[in-house]
This record gives C-alpha cells, structure tokens and sequence, in this order.
C-alpha cells in the first residue's frame, strides 16, 4: 500500500464514513484514483453500486469486528482489477451483481456464516478458479457463476433444492461438480457450455431436464438419468458430442425440439412406450444413431 493510497484512503474515510452510520449510494463509483480501501469497523451499510466500476481498486479490507450483514446490490460490479477482498464474518447475504465483472478474482472466501448469494453475484468473474458455497445456502440463483471460466470444481451444498438459469453457464473448466439429492429443479441453460464436464448425476427429485440445460457440453459423457424424469426439453442435450449411450427413463412423455441435436457420437437410444411426443429435429445431426 503507497503513500498514497494511504492518504485517499483518510479522504475517503473522513468524506464517506464521518455519519458512523452508512455509507450513500453511488458516493464514488467509477473513480479511477482509489486502488486500496479499509472500511472501518463502525460501517453498517455500503449502499448498493457504491464501488461500480472504481476499475483501479485492486485491495478492500474490512475491520474487525464488521457490523456489516450483507454485501449490497453491484457493490463492487466491474470493479475489473480487483484482486483481494475478505468478506466479513458477519455477512449473511450477497448482493445481485455484487461481484459482476471481477474478471481479476481468481479466490474469495466466502464466510460460513452466508445463507443467500444473489443473481449474478459472481457472473464473469472469468479468473475465479475456487469458490466454497457456505452450507445454509438454498439456492443458487439465475446467473450466479455465468462465465466462470476458470472454475474447475465445485460442490453445491446439502440444502440447496434449485439451480437457477444459466447459473454455471459458460464455466467451460469445470470438470467436477457434485450435485445433493436436495436439488428438484434445474432451470434452462444451467450446465450451457460447460465444455470439460465429464460426468453427470441428476438427482431423484428432479422430473424435467428444461431448455439448454447441457446444451454444448461437448465432453459430457456419462450421465446418471433418474426413473422419475418426464420430460428433456429443448436442445437440452443440443451438441453433447461425446455421449455414446443414452438409457430413457420409463415414464419418460417428451422429448423436445433438438434435444439431442448434433450428438454424433450417440450410437444407442431405446425410446420408452410412455412417450407421446417427439419434437422437430430431436435427433438431428446425429450420425451416428
């Protein structure tokens, strides 16, 4: 930390942080000047988009004991260079956004202590290699990993019953991802382009693989397909290259439009008398059927 960072940073605690309450909105977002920050200890509240795109901030630390409880909306969305933050272990939210466009974050330790990560919290964080998801979270949301494209593993915790849309979408160095039985549904474009997932469990509970949900994982290979699935929607299995065996479950009713469009690799599918609707190009591009 220069000399300087240390004497804005005094500005900026005497100008932002002299209520001893919160801090306002949009205070100094887009400054090109800060690069470290401490946020002292009698800090409540950093209002939402407070550090958006402060694109030169690299280090922000937090002094114990922090009151803080949740990580706002976009706080440090595009905040493109930073590279080291420890979340308090107060918090027990995460922000819409708060992380968007870190692209140099390649860790943060979330603490145990988090129960909600928001929409898009950690989406294009391209450099991100590890993260824990603490155990009380329930959810993963819509867009919560998009574009993590260094993540090479990941487990979702026991609690969780949804993953959102595109949630790990574009996460194209995730190799290991352990699903709990806990999840019941998997929403559109979950897995989209996850090109170095191998193997795959969907559990019991869930009954519908939606729209895009694997769609160009082009490594996928093995994947576990529970009896209780009814129907594999829209070019859910869309360019799947490497799945060589395909076993339809027996109360399986629909499979849509290009499900398994572009699988040239598939040699084996025997379809169920349950169903009662095959779509347009379900099995299109598949050369090898």
């Amino acid at each position: 930390k220069s000399a300087y960072d240390n004497k804005y940073n005094e500005m900026f605690e005497l100008l932002l942080f002299s209520s001893r309450i919160r801090v306002g909105a949009n205070s100094i977002a887009q400054s090109k000047k800060i690069a470290y920050i401490e946020i002292p200890s009698y800090v409540t509240m950093l209002k939402s988009y407070l550090f958006d795109s402060c694109t030169n901030l690299k280090i922000v630390k937090f002094k114990d004991p922090s009151p803080l409880t949740s990580i706002s909306e976009g706080v440090f969305q595009n905040c493109s260079n930073l590279v080291e933050i420890s979340i308090p272990s107060s918090v027990k939210s995460i922000g819409k956004n708060a992380f968007f466009g870190c692209s140099s974050l390649t860790k943060i330790d979330i603490p145990s202590s988090v129960e909600y990560i928001g929409t898009g919290a950690f989406s294009n964080c391209y450099y991100l290699t590890n993260i824990t998801i603490p155990s009380l979270v329930t959810l993963i949301n819509d867009n919560t990993f998009n574009e993590c494209s260094s993540l090479t593993k990941l487990i979702i915790p026991s609690l969780v019953t949804s993953i959102g849309k595109r949630a790990f979408s574009g996460c194209s160095s995730l190799k290991e991802l352990i699903i709990p039985s806990s999840v019941t549904s998997i929403d559109e474009g979950a897995f989209f382009g996850c090109s170095s997932l191998t193997d795959f469990s969907i559990p019991s509970s869930v009954t519908s693989i939606q729209n895009d949900v694997f769609n160009d994982c082009t490594s996928l290979k093995n994947i576990s397909i529970p009896s209780s699935l009814t129907s594999i929607e829209k070019n859910a299995f869309k360019n799947c290259l490497s799945i060589v065996n395909f076993l339809l479950p027996s109360y399986l009713t629909l499979i849509g439009e290009g499900a398994f469009m572009g699988c040239s690799s598939l040699t084996e599918l025997t379809i169920p008398l349950s169903i009662t609707s095959i779509q347009n190009d379900s099995f299109h591009g598949c050369s090898s059927l």
